[in-house]
C-alpha cells in the first residue's frame, strides 16, 4: 500500500481577518487620511445620533483600531455604483 505524500514547502495564502487603517484604506483604494477622516466623521455622527457613512471598525485592547475584511466588503457593496458616472474636472490650463 502506498501512502499519499503531502507536499513539502507548499505556500498557502492566508487572507487576514483584520486590517489596520492604512491597509484598510489601501484595500479600498483610498488614502490613510481618507479612512481616518471617515472614522472621525462617523464617531462624531454617532455622538450626535446621526447615521454613519464610512466603513465599520472595531477596537481591540482599548487602543488598536482595526477593520474587518467582511465589513470593508460590505462597505464596497453598499456604496458601489455600477457603471457610475464621475464628473470630469479638467485641471489643465487652456491653451
Amino acid at each position: 500500500m502506498t501512502r499519499a505524500r503531502s507536499p513539502i514547502g507548499e505556500v498557502v495564502a492566508v487572507r487576514p481577518a483584520l486590517l489596520k487603517d492604512r491597509d484598510a484604506a489601501a484595500y479600498l483604494a483610498r488614502s490613510a487620511s481618507w479612512i481616518r477622516a471617515m472614522r472621525a466623521a462617523d464617531a462624531r455622527a454617532r455622538r450626535e445620533g446621526r447615521p454613519t457613512s464610512g466603513p465599520k471598525w472595531i477596537v481591540l485592547g482599548g487602543k488598536a483600531v482595526f477593520y474587518r475584511l467582511t465589513d470593508l466588503d460590505s462597505f464596497i457593496a453598499a456604496n458601489a455604483e455600477e457603471m457610475g458616472v464621475v464628473p470630469f474636472a479638467n485641471r489643465g490650463g487652456t491653451t
